[in-house]
């Protein structure tokens, strides 16, 4: 204090300046601290399925497909059908299985209040997609199986493909269909939330609306039938692409609401539940 008596008016505001500057410094690094400590459990859940989706890609880049002899498809099934214009594009199919999931869960979650369920529906539904994908992934690295409309895309010369080496190989990878699997994961899943949210209340209201869970579904079908019909899968494949995304999203769907109740980030508000 006797020092302070001795500095000039200026020099005081100065100093007093610089202490408010080092509280506000304290209280900003004591905000971004809590801050890392509330996102630290979703952090570390979502590394999961990030694991997966960089094992998916690692796979796709770098695990030739199973070279299948074209002379095995002399008897069936078809392989010479034309190549068509696709009726549902990899951007058009991230919106339709990612983004319109992700922003039906936020809506619901934000009409009820309910934050820590949307961290994890959030984090189940990407995990969901990543187990899925990595799972196509690998079977259609595994199958080599011929796309229906083979001859034409690779434009096959009698001897080998003349497409590009990315082409020929998307070529030799009809069984299961991507399409399928990632519309009955990230869609199936979005059925079962929607379910889940609509049947916890008994209102009349939402007791009419419970169909709309069913919609989701649907499009996961329409999506999956439109490969056979641009001739780039068979039935079998987008059959079994819907059972790897559908059994992905339901066993994903239980490990987060069912076993784990308390899960994550979610746990205050589960254990209210």
């Amino acid at each position: 204090s006797s020092t302070m008596a001795l500095l000039s008016p200026e020099e005081r505001r100065v100093m007093d300046n610089m202490s408010y500057g080092d509280e506000d410094q304290r209280d900003t690094g004591s905000r971004w601290r809590s801050l890392l400590g509330e996102l630290k459990p979703f952090i570390i859940e979502i590394s999961t399925p990030t694991v997966f989706f960089f094992a998916s890609y690692a796979v796709d880049c770098y695990m030739e497909p199973y070279h299948r002899a074209v002379s095995e498809y002399k008897k069936g099934p078809d392989i010479s059908l034309p190549v068509k214009d696709t009726i549902v594009d990899d951007n058009l199919l991230v919106w339709l299985t990612f983004v319109l999931p992700v922003l039906v869960i936020i809506a619901v979650c934000l009409s009820r209040k309910n934050y820590g369920e949307l961290s994890r529906g959030l984090v189940a539904l990407v995990e969901a997609l990543a187990v899925s994908t990595l799972i196509t992934t690998v079977g259609k690295k595994s199958c080599g199986s011929l796309r229906p409309c083979f001859l034409a895309y690779c434009q096959w010369n009698g001897t080998h493909c003349t497409a590009s080496p990315l082409v020929s190989m998307d070529a030799r990878q009809s069984f299961p269909s991507g399409h399928a699997s990632s519309s009955g994961a990230g869609l199936g899943f979005l059925t079962i939330f929607l379910n889940r949210a609509l049947t916890s209340n008994t209102s009349l209201a939402h007791t009419l609306t419970r169909p709309i869970a069913v919609l989701p579904t649907i499009l996961a079908l329409l999506i999956a039938v439109s490969r056979t019909i641009d001739n780039h899968h068979r039935p079998e494949d987008i059959a079994m692409g819907l059972f790897i995304g559908s059994a992905s999203a339901a066993t994903i769907f239980r490990c987060h609401y069912h076993l784990h109740p308390t899960f994550g980030v979610a746990g205050r508000d589960a254990a209210r539940e």
